[in-house]
């Protein structure tokens, strides 16, 4: 129920709406971007309890580091249609969904993160810029592979049980398989 509330744009905690909301069929509730690697680090993750918690811990610090992205450069635009004026956002709001397995039901360790398309910008709720976003998708992907495949936790866990990421991240050991 909190999840969903918070989808519709209504505020989990008071129940209150965050500004005008749309319900059209057109109406975006959250703007999404997977964090995931290489199948390859999925792979070690189910061979080694410890490679699977550090690489979780990797993509939550991923996810976060997003977020805090996403913060420093969403926008909404306000203002009547035709002389609306692009804004930086003052508050986002995102969730992480963690999944384990591909749609296959083959290893494939992934967050999906959800950013919120109600924002608060100027002391009121908007909706977050979602052209710009959307078209940003590929930068936050960038960030959260980049992470990932620099968190030391990671990379350590990685090393302990023999293995070493090439110039991608791959884990060289696993990429044939």
């Amino acid at each position: 129920e909190t999840y969903e509330a918070w989808v519709a744009g209504v505020d989990p905690d008071t129940g209150e709406p965050r500004g005008r909301l749309r319900n059209d069929a057109n109406a975006v509730r959250f703007v999404e971007v997977v964090v995931n690697g290489p199948k390859s680090w999925s792979l070690a993750a189910e061979l080694h309890p410890d490679i699977a918690a550090a690489y979780e811990q990797a993509q939550d610090r991923a996810a976060a580091e997003i977020v805090r992205w996403v913060g420093q450069h969403a926008t909404t635009r306000i203002g009547p249609r035709g002389g609306q004026v692009s804004t930086p956002v003052e508050y986002v709001d995102a969730v992480a969904v963690r999944h384990y397995t591909n749609r296959a039901g083959d290893p494939h360790r992934h967050l999906h993160l959800q950013i919120n398309s109600r924002v608060r910008a100027n002391g009121k709720w908007y909706g977050i810029d979602t052209v710009a976003m959307r078209n940003s998708i590929p930068a936050m992907q960038g960030i959260g592979h980049g992470v990932v495949v620099a968190d030391p936790e990671f990379r350590a866990a990685l090393a302990q049980h023999g293995f070493t990421l090439d110039e991608s991240g791959e884990v060289r050991q696993l990429q044939p398989y």
